[in-house]
C-alpha cells in the first residue's frame, strides 16, 4: 500500500512538472494575459524582452526604448483597443518601434549592462517572473535552440535566487562573488538541474 501511495505521489509530481512545461510553452503573451497581470510583472516582461532583443538579437531598435516608459503605452493600447487583445505584446512593441521617431544608437554597450545579481536582488518576485517570461518568449521566438525549463517558472526564480545567494528572510543578503554575473548567464546554469 505504501508503495502504491509513493508511486501516486511521484506520478502527480511528474504530471505537474509536465503541465508546467506545457503551460509555459503554450502561454499566449497577448492583451488578455497583459490585462491579467500586475504592473511589476509587466515591467519584468518588458525588461526581459528588451534584454534579449537588444543584447542577444542585436536589435538596435531597442536602444532608446525604456520598458518603464513603454509599459503604460502598451496598457493604454490594449485598454483602448479591446478588439486588438489577440495581438501579442511583442507585436504591440513593434508597433511602437515602427511609429517612433528616434535614431537607433550606433554605440556599443556592455552586454546585459544592469541585468546582474543586484538588479535581480532588488526586483520583486513578480518582476522576476515577468523578466524570465519576457526573455524566454523573445529567445524562443527568434532562436533555433529554445529555452525550456522543466520545473516551471516559479521554481526557476527560486533557483536563480539561490544561485545568487539571496535570502528571502534577509533581502539585502547576496553572494558577493556572484553579484556581477549577468542574469542571462545564470539562467542556463540553474534551468534544469
Amino acid at each position: 500500500m505504501k508503495e502504491l501511495a509513493a508511486f501516486s505521489i511521484i506520478l502527480i509530481v511528474a504530471q505537474t512538472s509536465s503541465a508546467n512545461q506545457i503551460e509555459t510553452a503554450k502561454q499566449q503573451y497577448n492583451g488578455n494575459w497583459w490585462s491579467s497581470i500586475d504592473h511589476e510583472r509587466r515591467l519584468g516582461f518588458l525588461a526581459g524582452h528588451f534584454c534579449c532583443s537588444y543584447y542577444d538579437l542585436k536589435d538596435v531598435n531597442y536602444a532608446h526604448l525604456s520598458w518603464r516608459n513603454i509599459e503604460p503605452n502598451i496598457t493604454h493600447y490594449y485598454e483602448n483597443k479591446p478588439d486588438q487583445k489577440s495581438l501579442s505584446v511583442t507585436e504591440v512593441i513593434k508597433l511602437f518601434i515602427t511609429n517612433s521617431n528616434f535614431i537607433p544608437s550606433q554605440g556599443k554597450q556592455k552586454k546585459y549592462r544592469l541585468f546582474d545579481g543586484e538588479y535581480w536582488r532588488q526586483s520583486e518576485r513578480s518582476h522576476k517572473i515577468g523578466f524570465l517570461e519576457g526573455y524566454v518568449n523573445c529567445w524562443n521566438s527568434n532562436k533555433v535552440q529554445p529555452l525550456v525549463f522543466k520545473y516551471g517558472i516559479e521554481e526557476w526564480v527560486s533557483r536563480i535566487d539561490k544561485w545568487y545567494g539571496i535570502n528571502i528572510n534577509d533581502p539585502s543578503e547576496i553572494n558577493e562573488k556572484r553579484v556581477d554575473t549577468k542574469i542571462p548567464s545564470v539562467m542556463p546554469l540553474v534551468m534544469n538541474k
